[in-house]
């Protein structure tokens, strides 16, 4: 006897004697009927067989009842929304023994952004409650529907996959499940969720479903460029304008999504030397690669690379000038990322640009081309005479360095203080000179711009007012021949002082009556 499955209690069999004159043992479907040269006698008799009751596990399949892989994988999009945790119209709990069930129980075992990580059920379910734990990175959700009732019971033979109400209703709790996960950048470890029930006496199987976590970019990189403001020295070498205060920042998942391009370029007013600034990185060892546009004046990146090598690049933005007089002042460069979708906002980062008191000054006292001038002073004129011509007073240092002071000495004189230098102060150059002292010397002081100067060297003059200035030869019976005094201007910058210029002065005699 070979009872059907999952029947368990009573079971009643009538029998008959058989000879085995006809037949074979284990056959099925057999006429026992009695004839008296049969082999099964007229005698019936009878036995009550007791089949013991063994619990049947119950049984959760997230796809569909019977179904060959009960598990199932899902994909959960960053900000996307919940999603089915199961498939929504088969996923089924059966139990043949148990037509309630006790309840359903639902676990993540691997909550990572723990109350971010939610599970959501249909609460208008009837007679459901809904009960949730949270300890460490476990989270479960159990679902009871009702006061279910732990009795086991034989089967239905007529129908062997029959449930009452209350297994429904837990059956559609399964099948709403779903899952979502409000953090704006969710951790992304695969979530996985395991799924059991309980008759009361036994759980049933283990079945899982598996969640990949898809980010997306959606969020501009943040750069900041610091407060750092470096200084270029004239012919120094180049300086870095960043430094690790430069940061860069995108709360997009770094690991997933890189930079593709960034760009820094000149925004300070055109300046003489533009054609010989550079803007430039070092990008050894990373996927970033930097061209500069000396015309646009800009530096471009470019490559796919994480977000900390663009930081470690963008760190080490290098400036250099190979003027050799460049023009001083601020300069400023604007800065920006981009990671495919978004832009970061532009930053501004600021230097200065200074020059050095490298270069000789440089005076003509005739005129741009001619160095030295020529002039005639008359006797007894009493006039002072300028002493110039058309003054060019240069410093080839760039910007606004300032001169110390013009030297302007009689290097030949003889006539003591009737001879006499003048000039009037321009702007800041004042004129220091005592005939009583040294009338051969006189002082442009400063400091002062090398305009001031210059207008002021403009000024220079002489006069004698000796009756007979020394130095002319005598003529007998003739007018004597002329005097002559040479004077000498040097120009100094505080550290270097330019080569002299001359003005000649030519004193012609007058000759007296006797």
């Amino acid at each position: 006897f070979v009872p059907a499955v999952d029947v368990y209690g009573d079971v009643s069999a009538a029998y008959k004697a058989w000879d085995m004159y006809t037949g074979a043992s284990e056959d099925s479907a057999v006429d026992t009927t009695y004839t008296t040269d049969g082999a099964y006698s007229a005698a019936i008799g009878s036995i009550t067989i007791n089949v013991t009751s063994v619990n049947d596990r119950p049984v959760v399949n997230l796809n569909e009842r019977d179904a060959a892989m009960p598990n199932i994988t899902a994909n959960f999009v960053e900000n996307g929304g919940p999603i089915a945790l199961v498939n929504p119209a088969t996923a089924s709990i059966w139990d043949v023994d148990h037509f309630q069930l006790q309840y359903l129980e639902v676990t993540l075992v691997n909550s990572t952004d723990g109350a971010d990580d939610v599970l959501l059920v249909d609460t208008n379910i009837a007679g459901l409650a809904v009960t949730e734990t949270r300890s460490g990175a476990s989270y479960t959700m159990r679902l009871v529907v009702g006061a279910p009732s732990g009795a086991s019971h034989p089967p239905l033979l007529s129908d062997l996959t029959y449930r009452d109400n209350q297994t429904v209703l837990l059956e559609a709790a399964l099948r709403s499940l779903r899952y979502n996960n409000s953090a704006d950048e969710p951790e992304l470890s695969e979530r996985v969720f395991t799924f059991r029930v309980s008759d009361g006496v036994e759980v049933s199987d283990v079945v899982e479903t598996r969640v990949t976590m898809v980010p997306i970019n959606d969020h501009a990189p943040e750069l900041d460029v610091g407060t750092q403001r470096a200084e270029f020295v004239e012919q120094a070498g180049a300086v870095v304008l960043t430094g690790s205060e430069l940061s860069i920042n995108d709360t997009d998942h770094n690991d997933v999504f890189g930079l593709v391009s960034g760009s820094v370029w000149f925004v300070s007013p055109m300046t003489s030397d533009r054609e010989l600034e550079t803007l430039s990185v070092s990008t050894l060892g990373y996927n970033v690669s930097a061209v500069y546009n000396a015309t646009a004046g800009m530096l471009s990146l470019g490559g796919l690379a994480t977000v900390s090598e663009y930081e470690a690049v963008l760190q080490t933005l290098t400036y250099n000038n190979s003027a050799v007089e460049p023009i001083p002042g601020e300069r400023a460069v604007d800065v920006q990322v981009f990671d495919g979708a978004f832009t970061s906002t532009v930053e501004r980062v600021w230097f200065d640009v200074s020059v050095v008191n490298d270069r000789v000054p440089f005076v003509n006292l005739g005129n741009a081309t001619v160095k030295n001038a020529s002039v005639v002073f008359v006797e007894e004129s009493g006039t002072p005479i300028s002493l110039v011509g058309s003054v060019v007073l240069t410093d080839a240092d760039s910007g606004d360095l300032l001169l110390e002071w013009v030297r302007v000495e009689i290097v030949d004189g003889q006539d003591g203080s009737a001879e006499v230098l003048g000039a009037v102060g321009v702007g800041n150059v004042s004129v220091e000179y005592d005939g009583s002292v040294d009338p051969y010397v006189l002082i442009l002081r400063g400091p002062a711009s090398v305009s001031d100067f210059e207008a002021t060297v403009q000024t220079l003059e002489y006069k004698n007012t000796a009756d007979e200035p020394l130095g002319a030869g005598v003529v007998a019976d003739g007018d004597d021949l002329s005097a002559r005094r040479v004077v000498q201007v040097t120009v100094n910058d505080g550290d270097f002082t330019s080569d002299p210029a001359f003005s000649v002065i030519e004193i012609d005699m007058v000759n007296d009556p006797p």
